[in-house]
């Protein structure tokens, strides 16, 4: 055992290249000579296995290559905890926080109402009427977990009034402890633009892009607003939905078309799918790959003057490069949302892929995607096999570069669908316990897990699941309790919950 303590770094680098996490882990367990050197090396950690690396619960701002050398040794550790509690059916609370109730209920909303996490699950943004507001989970202590907005969560410098409630305020890890945001606002001064017939006219909504410091949230008193760093706001179309985030690009969707804007070079491209002319087809979902320059799209489609039917589809086209590659800020920086180059462009779908109405094979459970396919969505169909039964599918890019669909697991009928970046299923087995089921990105497998919840105070009717992130085991749940046959307004509470 000495003697391997006594290897050289650079020569251990070599030993655990592309090694599995917990194998790095371990070797830095052997001695505390080990420890010591391989707590300082980031590329020891860093050229471990990819799949690994690629779901670090990383704290909040940073990324794999900003984040302090010290501290991955304990985020590597926390990786392996929650890998290991993932393989656990049931799941207890660890902490939770109440952000909002019925009688200070939010405008602000993420594909619906209720708080949305920051990237890094320790913080979580929420709104009422008097503005937004930081909370911060490190604060909630047990066994008082139970709380409404009190002088330890921070303002935040937006105009609450002029927020479109209906949209979502978008997050990204920009690296040493920076998050940007983009929040949605209405244009009060409704500005028209250009005078022309193209389908830039006529914009009444604007993307606000704000930067958050992290790192100096400590320095911060409880006085205090969060200090922004403010970019050059960015005129949208007035039913424009902003859907994705990715670097300097932001991706919406209006009607059939795809708006990708690069907001460091100013440049704006209003995309539409190209050889499609005889097709009606409306784009119901989309987001950027988060490795691959592609975007995802769910759409519903059908042929004009064949049938009546509308169809399901994913299609997936590539980010024109130019958007991509124009990185260099635009020369004549302004404080005019209005001021950006607009160009519009039609775009090939690369795959596609009709998704069924039931699924005709056998579904063997607990079914891995295979480690050399890339992930690309999740869809649920009904089963054709077992009328009780509804198939998880999971569409992935093969190393052949085709799409394919991987059914890897199968749940009750009865069990209701949220629909999320993961896909969440979910039932309620009794009053303090939510059933999930789940794609489980650390083991690429379907996850059934029984979790409990807070108490609402009253025979709870509902439960909305609003966001889940199992990287950092945290859930974003929406309570309804039952209407008061008086008033008849239902008590509904919005958690934060942690596990």
């Amino acid at each position: 055992m000495a003697l391997f303590s006594s290897i050289p770094v650079d020569v251990l680098a070599n030993i655990l290249y592309d090694a599995r996490l917990q194998d790095v882990v371990a070797v830095a367990q052997v001695s505390s000579r080990l420890y010591a050197a391989m707590k300082n090396n980031r590329f020891l950690w860093t050229d471990a296995y990819a799949h690994d690396l690629k779901f670090l619960p990383l704290p909040t701002g940073h990324t794999l290559s900003t984040v302090p050398v010290r501290m991955i040794y304990s985020i590597a550790s926390r990786y392996l905890s929650i890998l290991e509690a993932s393989r656990v059916v049931q799941a207890d609370m660890r902490r939770y926080s109440m952000i909002s109730t019925s009688k200070s209920w939010s405008r602000f909303s993420s594909r619906g109402s209720g708080p949305v996490s920051v990237p890094g699950g320790r913080w979580t943004v929420y709104s009422t009427d008097d503005g937004f507001f930081l909370h911060d989970h490190d604060h909630t202590k047990l066994p008082d977990n139970v709380r409404n907005r009190d002088k330890n969560d921070t303002h935040i410098d937006i105009d609450v009034s002029a927020h479109l409630g209906s949209a979502p305020i978008l997050f990204e890890s920009m690296g040493e402890g920076l998050v940007r945001c983009v929040q949605i606002a209405v244009d009060l001064e409704s500005n028209i633009f250009p005078a022309d017939n193209s389908i830039f006219r006529s914009p009444q909504s604007i993307l606000n892009i704000f930067d958050i410091n992290f790192s100096q949230m400590a320095e911060i008193t409880l006085q205090d607003q969060v200090p922004l760093i403010r970019h050059t706001p960015i005129k949208i179309q007035k039913n424009e939905e902003v859907v994705d985030m990715k670097g300097p690009l932001i991706l919406s969707v209006y009607g059939k078309h795809l708006a990708i804007t690069n907001y460091i070079s100013r440049l704006a491209v209003m995309a539409e799918i190209e050889g499609l002319q005889d097709w009606q087809y409306m784009i119901r979902q989309a987001n950027f790959h988060p490795t691959l320059p592609k975007i995802i799209m769910e759409v519903h489609h059908s042929r004009q003057g064949e049938d009546s039917l509308v169809h399901r589809a994913l299609w997936l086209v590539d980010i024109p490069p130019h958007v991509i590659s124009d990185t260099q800020p635009c020369e004549d920086v302004s404080s005019d949302p209005a001021n950006m180059t607009r160009e519009s462009i039609q775009i090939k779908i690369t795959h596609s892929f009709w998704i069924p109405s039931v699924w005709p094979q056998p579904v063997k459970s607990d079914r891995q995607i295979p480690e050399t396919y890339i992930f690309v969505w999740e869809l649920v169909v009904r089963n054709s096999l077992h009328a009780g039964e509804t198939v998880a599918l999971a569409l992935c890019l093969t190393p052949e570069g085709k799409l394919e669909a991987i059914p890897i697991g199968s749940f009750p009928i009865e069990w209701r669908a949220t629909r999320l970046q993961l896909r969440v299923i979910r039932s309620l087995p009794s009053q303090d316990q939510l059933a999930i089921c789940f794609l489980c990105p650390l083991e690429r497998t379907l996850k059934k897990k029984i979790l409990s919840l807070p108490s609402i105070g009253s025979v709870c009717d509902a439960v909305m699941i609003r966001q889940f992130d199992p990287l950092y085991g945290q859930i974003v749940l929406e309570l309804l309790g039952s209407r008061d046959p008086r008033t008849g307004i239902s008590e509904r509470q919005s958690y934060v919950v942690q596990y």
